[in-house]
């Protein structure tokens, strides 16, 4: 019996468990000759884990096969890894994942420990490998995998690419690794489980990767997906995140999902990414009546950004629903819910899209006021249409840091390092101590738009030089105090750590409120914010983009 070893290496924070790896194992084992053959095991561990240590779990585990899910988040570690296997005794290497699908040539040829690239999805592919390969292969030694379609790999010296595979056209012929089992009792120790009801994306913007090869949507069976949603939550799984681009696409099955959702009689939080624009009341109050945590792409309010990169934008549509929806849920009044709620999600970089641009399209989120900004310094990704639309954008990056851009025809450099210290002080300031209020009433203050409040924030940030994870409440006061004397307001100094303080004390009552969802919590709430507006100097929050035009 041969041995596979399929290996996820993620990012702090993430769920920590690959549905990608899942539904590749789930797939071999559903086929005999496989079965046969090959046993499949999944593991995971963190990007930053000691290299030995991953490198020490390959070798002891008696593998004949080892693959790899990469993304440009964990490609320069993944090849550190592969690099230190020992050339004599290593299995066969596979790597898969968007980020070797479009290049898979310059893949074999950066590390020679690399043997076989599998490009697109792999279910399909990675199993007619295995089939391919046989029982009485030795590593690093191919046959002739010629007739297998999706893959890259060596043959002798030379670099051989077979013909694309097409994309899965019947999503029900994959099993589901969830209820065959295929991550054992990982789903039960993780903080947040993956699932999938939809592949491919309707839209064409240049830097997702998404639609170039799975421009049509495809779906997996609706009462499947119920099924893998009952069985999780009946596990004791209290956190499930949908990874669909737009779980909203087709309104009619989208909001039979959320009705499902709200139907289910354990508790549990569901995260989707969806389309502002394709939301109706009966999809708001269906999201609503969930504890939910939804991301929405904004990515920037200049047309000729948006026009650049092939995104559309109905602004109207966009405020209306996305008020209606926070308006409906627990979220409001107070809209600190770092984990529920909507995050409202912003690119910095965009083609066209200058540091001014960036900063007016941060003002009109936070005027919205979301649970969450997601701010995002834009990456050039291969296989997209802007990687190859780089030139005519003047966009540079650098491969070996994420492909994050380090300047555009509109961004200097040190314009770019702006948009890095602004991400660090809307993950700080905004979205862990959610001084959203504070920095509304600082903004006014000093005659300020509440972006350039946060601009500062990042530089003073970006001096310190200290991880802005490591910021309490009473470090970003002292950066807000030191920012008022700057623009000579000792009055604002005087008062802006009360305001701060009035505002956490807020966001304590609410989590009170969400957690105990009841009268009593309620109650509890309305008493505080009623105390803190009359007799702390709770300021408001920032105005809506609506009403500042109303007024």
């Amino acid at each position: 019996m041969r041995k596979a070893l399929l290996i996820y290496l993620h990012c702090k924070g993430e769920p920590g468990i690959s549905l990608a790896l899942g539904f590749v194992k789930a797939y071999a084992d559903a086929d005999e000759e496989i079965r046969k053959t090959w046993s499949l095991d999944i593991l995971h561990m963190c990007r930053n884990t000691d290299l030995q240590e991953v490198v020490a779990a390959i070798e002891g585990s008696g593998a004949d096969l080892v693959g790899f899910s990469c993304y440009s988040w964990n490609i320069q570690v993944v090849q550190d890894v592969v690099s230190h296997l020992s050339p004599e005794t290593r299995p066969l290497v596979v790597l898969g994942g968007v980020e070797v699908t479009p290049e898979p040539q310059r893949v074999l040829r950066a590390c020679d420990n690399v043997d076989v690239v599998v490009s697109g999805e792999g279910e399909e592919t990675f199993a007619a490998l295995l089939r391919g390969l046989g029982e009485d292969f030795k590593a690093p030694v191919l046959k002739d995998l010629s007739g297998i379609e999706g893959l890259a790999w060596r043959s002798g010296r030379a670099i051989r690419v077979n013909p694309p595979r097409p994309p899965i056209a019947d999503l029900s012929t994959i099993p589901s690794p969830y209820l065959n089992g295929s991550f054992g009792d990982t789903v039960t120790k993780v903080p947040m489980v993956p699932l999938e009801s939809t592949r491919g994306c309707p839209f064409s913007c240049t830097y997702c990767f998404e639609h170039r090869g799975f421009k049509k949507v495809r779906a997996f069976p609706l009462d499947r997906v119920k099924e893998e949603v009952a069985h999780l939550v009946g596990l004791g799984v209290t956190q499930i995140e949908f990874y669909d681009t737009n779980v909203n696409y087709n309104k009619k099955r989208s909001l039979e999902l959320f009705q499902f959702l709200g139907s289910l009689k354990r508790r549990a939080r569901f995260c989707f990414e969806i389309m502002a624009e394709l939301l109706d009341e009966e999809q708001i109050q269906a999201i609503a009546a969930l504890e939910f945590f939804v991301e929405v792409g904004l990515q920037s309010t200049n047309p000729r950004a948006l026009k650049a990169v092939k995104r559309t934008l109905n602004k109207e549509k966009f405020e209306a629903n996305m008020l209606s929806l926070m308006n409906a849920s627990i979220y409001r009044p107070c809209s600190y819910s770092p984990l529920r709620g909507v995050m409202i999600d912003l690119m910095g970089g965009i083609p066209r899209d200058s540091l001014s641009d960036v900063l007016e399209s941060l003002d009109y989120t936070i005027g919205l006021v979301p649970s969450r900004i997601g701010f995002y310094v834009l990456k050039i990704l291969p296989g997209t249409k802007l990687f190859d639309e780089a030139r005519k954008y003047r966009c540079k990056y650098d491969p070996k840091n994420n492909h994050i851009i380090t300047s555009t025809s509109t961004l200097s450099t040190q314009d770019v390092q702006d948009l890095v210290n602004l991400k660090d002080a809307i993950d700080t300031a905004y979205n862990k101590i959610h001084a959203v209020r504070t920095l509304g009433w600082m903004a006014g203050e000093l005659q300020m738009q509440p972006s350039h409040v946060v601009l500062e924030i990042g530089r003073h940030m970006g001096r310190a030089g200290r991880h802005w994870d490591e910021y309490a409440m009473k470090d970003l006061a002292a950066v807000l105090v030191n920012i008022c004397k700057e623009r000579g307001n000792e009055q604002a100094a005087k008062k802006v750590g009360s305001k701060l303080m009035a505002e956490t004390m807020l966001n304590l009552l609410q989590n009170v409120k969400e957690k105990r969802r009841s009268f009593i919590g309620r109650t509890i709430f309305n008493l505080g914010h009623r105390f803190l507006k009359s007799f702390w100097g709770l300021p408001p929050l920032p105005e809506t983009p609506r009403r500042r035009a109303a007024s």
